[in-house]
């Protein structure tokens, strides 16, 4: 014990620096513990909390794009949801005006409730059926935002 003693008053630095080291090195292990090998969740952590209240059924997407299929001017449509995203890919047969796709894109919104409105994000893809020249238009709605974003492509 004496000796240790010793050891520590001649060496009093280097312990202090050793120790520091120490504390710093099961900080770091403890941090990597539990970034990597901590929750095993899913991919979109806390991010879909509460989705189970206001999820959207296979069967509503459906009729959804029945509803968009209805138009004259619309050649197809589906919709899926990923995530937190509903997806409504649109597509117009050959003359259809970008103004008038964007409206009837813009009512495909109508057939939900403002719950749903206001909990997922709606990203439209639209396409014009047409060999040359044929429009491409990406639209996205956040919930907290009334109208859509636009992007002619």
């Amino acid at each position: 014990m004496k000796k240790l003693k010793e050891l520590y008053t001649n060496h009093k630095g280097l312990f202090i620096v050793s120790a520091l080291a120490l504390v710093l090195f099961i900080i770091m292990l403890i941090m990597f513990i539990s970034m990597f090998f901590g929750k095993f969740s899913n991919s979109y952590g806390d991010r879909l909390d509460g989705i189970e209240d206001v999820e959207i059924s296979d069967d509503k997407l459906k009729d959804v794009s029945d509803k968009v299929k209805e138009n004259e001017a619309v050649e197809d449509c589906s919709a899926r949801i990923q995530g937190k995203i509903v997806y409504l890919n649109i597509t117009f047969s050959e003359g259809t005006k970008i103004d008038t796709a964007k409206e009837i894109a813009t009512k495909a919104l109508d057939n939900f409730e403002e719950d749903e409105l206001g909990f997922y994000d709606f990203s439209f893809f639209l396409v014009e059926n047409k060999e040359e020249d044929g429009f491409v238009v990406t639209g996205n709605r956040h919930p907290k935002i009334d109208g859509i974003g636009w992007v002619n492509s």
